[in-house]
């Protein structure tokens, strides 16, 4: 389970103050997603249309902060099972009732997240749990957990808790980064219990350009290529391109085969992707990278100098 962070914003160190760099022929560019109205209304430019609208499973319904039935997005969101629908007492999630949030990049563009941050709490209950996944697949056919069990604070007594993740993964062009919320309910049957939302975003970096080359053509054959810059001290990019769709692994090792980082561990589209490694937990010395896509695998060496 990932480390939670309550009222605080989390300090990523794993991207603060480091630009992702680019190949020729390529631009990056940071964005801030935000799914909550009224800053749904001015996603960034460059990373295209954001979609903002909240799925919900049977009997989940979405009220405005005033209590009326299924409200636009707003400042604040009540989430509900219903009218006269109870829930609880529960101990895990219930697959059919979720929030779920998507955004995704514009043809020709890849989307590097970098992070997601939420402000939620429990209403009327000080016993409401929730799990938090990701997926790039908006039935969730598989999914990432981002967080499990979190227990919500009661609004009315402590407020809004803040949660921020690290999250490190690649939307690639026609594919979508979905968020999804299960809450739940551990206390008695209530039909008058909500999860409060007031707060969804999602930072990161749009690539455009990402055929690798000036006016983005395919790659012609699958390259790892040699890390950027090299040496490095605290963060480098390694570059990979894909002639076709395939499922990659990028990780690195020490010179004794430790595994020291997981990089990418999916399936990626054709093209020519960036990976950004930061080295902030890693001593000086020799480490080796190595791709596995299909049936290719390569590796090559970097040096980290501190």
């Amino acid at each position: 389970m990932m480390a939670r962070v309550l009222f605080c914003v989390l300090a990523l160190a794993l991207i603060a103050g480091v630009p992702l760099a680019v190949a020729p022929g390529q631009t990056a560019a940071s964005v801030t997603w935000n799914c909550v109205a009224p800053d749904s209304t001015k996603p960034s430019a460059i990373a295209g249309n954001l979609t903002a609208t909240p799925l919900t499973g049977t009997n989940f319904e979405i009220r405005d902060y005033t209590g009326g039935n299924a409200g636009p997005l707003g400042t604040f969101m009540r989430w509900w099972p219903g009218s006269g629908v109870l829930w609880g007492p529960e101990t895990e999630e219930v697959a059919t009732r979720y929030i779920q949030f998507s955004a995704a990049p514009t043809a020709g563009s890849t989307f590097t997240v970098d992070s997601l941050t939420f402000l939620s709490a429990g209403g009327g209950t000080g016993t409401m749990r929730l799990n938090v996944y990701y997926s790039k697949d908006p039935a969730f056919a598989t999914r990432t957990i981002i967080d499990t069990t979190i227990h919500l604070p009661h609004a009315t007594n402590t407020g809004y808790a803040r949660y921020a993740y690290f999250v490190g993964t690649t939307v690639n062009d026609a594919e979508q980064f979905c968020v999804r919320f299960n809450p739940y309910y551990t206390g008695a049957a209530s039909s008058s219990k909500y999860v409060y939302t007031q707060l969804v975003v999602i930072k990161g970096t749009v690539i455009t350009g990402i055929g690798g080359e000036p006016g983005g053509s395919m790659p012609a054959e699958f390259a790892l290529y040699q890390n950027y810059p090299n040496p490095f001290n605290p963060s480098t990019t390694i570059e990979y391109a894909l002639p076709f769709a395939s499922h990659v692994a990028l990780e690195v090792y020490d010179l004794l085969g430790r595994k020291v980082a997981s990089l990418v561990n999916e399936r990626m589209a054709a093209g020519t992707h960036a990976v950004r490694l930061d080295a902030s937990g890693l001593v000086s010395g020799m480490y080796i990278y190595r791709l596995i896509a299909g049936d290719h695998g390569v590796s090559k060496r970097m040096t980290v100098v501190k």
